[in-house]
């Protein structure tokens, strides 16, 4: 998760990009950037409910854990 000018990005890695699914069938894949030559999924946290803050949260709690 990052901050892109007054927006929140969160990027994902897939380990998979072929294997992806979409859960609505009408919907597409968020978009596709590559990063170190791997692909690289961007969405736009604002769209997220719970919002970017309580997923940040969620995001430090399992960072920790790996640890």
């Amino acid at each position: 998760m990052r901050r892109s000018g007054l927006f929140a990005v969160l990027e994902v890695e897939p380990r998979d990009l072929y294997a992806l699914r979409v859960a609505e069938p009408n919907r597409d894949l968020p978009r596709v950037r590559h990063r170190d030559g791997r692909p690289v999924l961007v969405m736009d946290a604002g769209f997220f409910r719970p919002g970017p803050d309580e997923l940040a949260q969620a995001l430090a709690g399992v960072q920790q854990t790996q640890q």
